[in-house]
């Protein structure tokens, strides 16, 4: 299935990325839980930039 979009799928591949990373390296987790807090934590730098960007404020 293809997607057309005029936005670049950079960010996406990035961030699905990163979680596959986390996930190679989240062997020996003890839990779900910990893993999804792993990923939460990743990307929290993330959400104020994008809320920044979709609001349009410098």
């Amino acid at each position: 299935m293809t997607v057309l979009s005029v936005h670049l799928l950079g960010f996406t591949e990035g961030c699905n990325n990163k979680v596959k990373d986390l996930k190679r390296n989240a062997y020996g987790y003890r839990n779900f839980n910990r893993f999804l807090h792993c990923i939460i934590c990743a990307f929290l730098f993330f959400v104020p930039q994008l809320l920044k960007k979709s609001m349009g404020t410098p």
